[in-house]
C-alpha cells in the first residue's frame, strides 16, 4: 500500500511538471500577456540567493514546512533551486504519517528547465521513491527503495505514451491524461506583475506571478524584491506562507 501511493503520488506530480512546467513560456518576447518579465523575477530570485521557509496549510490547518534555496554559481553557468519539506498525512487505515521530500530543480542560464530531480520519503516505513526529470532526453526515471535495498527502477519517456505506460503499470485510469489535457488544451502561461503583500501589518513591494490556463487560475505566487518567496496558493485548498521576510 505505501509503495503504490508513494508511486502514484510521483507519478501525478510528474505528470504536473510535465504540464505545467516543461512547457510555461518564459521569455517575455515570446508572450504578450506578461506586464512583467518573468526572466525579471527570476533573476531577483537566483541573484540574491535568499532561502525562503514556507509553512504548508491545509484550508488554515497547518500541516507542514517547505523550504527554498536558490543558488547561482557564475552568471553564465546553469541555476539550481534547492527544495526540501514535510508534512503530515492520514492513512486510509492508520492514523498520521509523516512524509518529508527532497530535490533540486536546475535551469539553463536562460532559466529553461534541464532537470528536476525529486525523493519522497515515508520514514515510518522505511521507503523512499525518486523521480528524475530530463526533457533534453524526453525521458522520466523513478526507482523505489526500501531498507536500503533497490526495489524497481522504471523509465518512461516523456510522451502520453510514456505517461499512459506509468499509470497502467500502477494501476491507475489512463483516462486522467484526457482530463488534464481538456483542463489545460493551451500551454499554461504566467502572468506577473507589481504587487503589495502583507506581513503581519507592513506592506512589502512584491510580484505576483499568477499561472493560467486560458480562463484558468493555476495558482498564484508572491515573490519580494530580494527574491524571496513570500506566499504560494493554489486551487486545491492548500497554501504556503513564508514563516519570516527579509527587509
Amino acid at each position: 500500500m505505501v509503495v503504490r501511493f508513494a508511486a502514484a503520488l510521483i507519478v501525478l506530480f510528474w505528470l504536473t511538471m510535465t504540464a505545467l512546467l516543461v512547457r510555461i513560456e518564459t521569455h517575455p518576447e515570446t508572450s504578450r500577456v506578461l506586464e512583467v518579465p518573468v526572466t525579471h523575477v527570476m533573476k531577483l530570485l537566483f541573484t540574491h540567493g535568499q532561502a525562503s521557509h514556507l509553512q504548508i496549510q491545509e484550508n488554515g490547518r497547518a500541516m507542514g514546512r517547505m523550504s527554498l534555496y536558490p543558488k547561482r554559481s557564475e552568471a553564465a553557468k546553469p541555476v539550481t533551486l534547492e527544495y526540501t519539506g514535510s508534512v503530515w498525512i492520514r492513512g486510509p487505515s492508520s492514523g498520521k504519517q509523516r512524509v518529508s521530500w527532497d530535490g533540486v530543480l536546475q535551469m539553463s542560464p536562460a532559466y529553461d528547465l534541464t532537470r528536476l530531480s525529486l525523493t519522497v520519503r515515508m520514514p515510518d516505513h522505511g521507503y523512499a521513491t525518486t523521480v528524475e526529470i530530463s526533457p533534453s532526453e524526453n525521458e522520466m526515471r523513478y526507482s523505489i527503495a526500501g531498507d536500503g535495498q533497490l526495489i524497481t527502477e522504471q523509465r518512461y519517456p516523456m510522451t502520453k505514451a510514456g505517461a499512459a505506460t506509468a499509470l497502467s503499470h500502477f494501476g491507475m485510469d489512463e483516462r486522467i491524461l484526457d482530463a488534464v489535457h481538456s483542463a489545460s488544451p493551451s500551454p499554461p502561461v504566467w502572468k506577473v506583475k507589481p504587487a503589495r503583500y502583507q506581513f503581519h501589518g507592513d506592506a512589502i513591494d512584491a510580484f505576483v506571478m499568477t499561472l493560467h490556463a486560458g480562463e484558468i487560475v493555476l495558482g498564484e505566487i508572491y515573490v519580494s524584491q530580494l527574491g524571496q518567496v513570500l506566499s504560494i496558493n493554489t486551487p486545491l485548498g492548500y497554501s504556503l506562507t513564508s514563516e519570516d521576510v527579509a527587509f
